[in-house]
C-alpha cells in the first residue's frame, strides 16, 4: 500500500509538472506568435510603402515619357519648317540677281552651322546690351526711375 501511495503521490508530482511544462508551452507560443504577428505587422507596413513608392515612380515615369515624346515631336517639327525654309530661300536666292546669289548663299550656308548655345548667347547678349542701353538713358532721365522690369530682365540676363 505504501509502494502504491508513493507511486501515485509520484505521478501526482509529475502529472503536475507536466502542467508547468504545458503553461509554459503555451505561453511561449504566445509569444512567438505576438513576434509574428508584429513582423507580418511591419511587413504589410512596407509592402504598403513600397507599392506608393512604386505608384510615385511609374507617374514620374510616365511624365518623362510623355516629355520625351512631346520633345521628340517639336524636334521633328522643327527639322520640317528648316527645312521648308530653306527651300524658299532656294528659291528667293535663284530669283535674285547672280552677283548677289554668292553671297547670300554663304550666309545661308553659316546660318546653317549655328547651333542652338550660339543663338542663346546671341540672345543673352542681345538683352543685356537693351538693358544697359534703357539704364544708362534712364526713364525720363532717371536712372532711378527705370521700370522693376528692366531690372529683373537685366538681373535675370
Amino acid at each position: 500500500q505504501q509502494q502504491q501511495q508513493q507511486s501515485q503521490s509520484q505521478q501526482a508530482r509529475a502529472g503536475g509538472g507536466s502542467k508547468y511544462a504545458v503553461a509554459e508551452a503555451c505561453d511561449r507560443i504566445k509569444q512567438e506568435f505576438k513576434a509574428i504577428e508584429q513582423q507580418q505587422q511591419r511587413a504589410t507596413a512596407e509592402a504598403l510603402q513600397l507599392s506608393n513608392e512604386k505608384t510615385e515612380l511609374q507617374r514620374m515615369y510616365l511624365t518623362c515619357y510623355e516629355m520625351a515624346c512631346t520633345l521628340n515631336l517639336e524636334v521633328h517639327k522643327q527639322a520640317e519648317i528648316k527645312k521648308r525654309l530653306h527651300d524658299i530661300l532656294q528659291q528667293v536666292i535663284k530669283q535674285l540677281p547672280a552677283e548677289s546669289q554668292g553671297q547670300y548663299l554663304k550666309s545661308v550656308d553659316a546660318a546653317n552651322t549655328v547651333s542652338t548655345q550660339d543663338l542663346l548667347g546671341s540672345l543673352h547678349a542681345q538683352a543685356q546690351s537693351q538693358a544697359q542701353g534703357m539704364m544708362s538713358a534712364g526713364v525720363g532721365g532717371n536712372q532711378a526711375g527705370a521700370p522693376a522690369a528692366v531690372a529683373a530682365a537685366a538681373a535675370a540676363a
